[in-house]
């Protein structure tokens, strides 16, 4: 896999990679927001999972992920960064207050 960064713009949504991947049903949207915003505020990483299928690991440069961003989980965002492969997985990084709320 390359490291070549690319500049992208994706719709999706912003999720926790440990119930998404199935510690609850179901582990996205609205229904889901309280507990995937105290999962990520307590360390579990973040995901965005695409419009239309891709995943990645969602990061902010090493910060936080900022209240702005918090308040989005589980709704869904059009957000702008950089994607890279890191082994098997994408990375997708986000400045922190990027995510833009998209009407439903």
């Amino acid at each position: 896999p390359s490291s070549t960064r690319e500049a992208v713009t994706v719709r999706g949504e912003i999720i926790d990679s440990k119930c998404y991947h199935g510690a609850m049903k179901p582990g996205e949207g609205k229904t889901h927001k309280a507990c995937a915003t105290g999962c990520i505020s307590n360390g579990i990483p973040a995901m965005f999972i695409a419009q239309g299928g891709g995943a990645y690991l969602l990061s902010t440069g090493g910060e936080v992920i900022d209240a702005d961003t918090l308040s989005k989980i589980g709704e869904p965002v059009e957000v702008t960064g950089d994607t890279w492969a890191l082994g098997t997985m994408r990375v997708l990084r986000i400045a922190p207050g990027s995510a833009k709320r998209l009407e439903r």
